[in-house]
């Protein structure tokens, strides 16, 4: 019995040290990864026309963003695809989405 508990002790300690070197571990990397993806103050500028309540969804791939704004109005319902550079933050492109056809 006491060989058992023993064991059972010493696996769960070496779980809770792989946790928390898990943790650490993922710590470090995303301080890397935050400054990677920083947007520069020059950036901003170009950003000011996208209001962040508006905004739906966003998606990154590689160096650019694309996110989903949400331009409707009480009269106008709808929503616009803006791609983004992220190194520079300029509108790459603009797309409206058009409505469903039940609408």
């Amino acid at each position: 019995m006491r060989r058992m508990v023993m064991a059972s002790s010493a696996i769960m300690l070496f779980g809770f040290l792989i946790v928390f070197g898990a943790i650490g571990w993922r710590l470090s990397q995303s301080e890397e990864v935050s400054q990677s993806a920083a947007i520069s103050p020059e950036a901003a500028v170009h950003l000011k026309d996208i209001d962040p309540s508006r905004i739906i969804s966003a998606s990154l791939d590689g160096d650019r963003v694309l996110l989903v704004v949400d331009s409707g109005s009480g009269s106008d319902p709808g929503a616009v695809l803006v791609v983004l550079d992220v190194e520079t933050g300029t509108v790459l492109r603009t797309l409206p989405l058009g409505q469903a056809a039940g609408d």
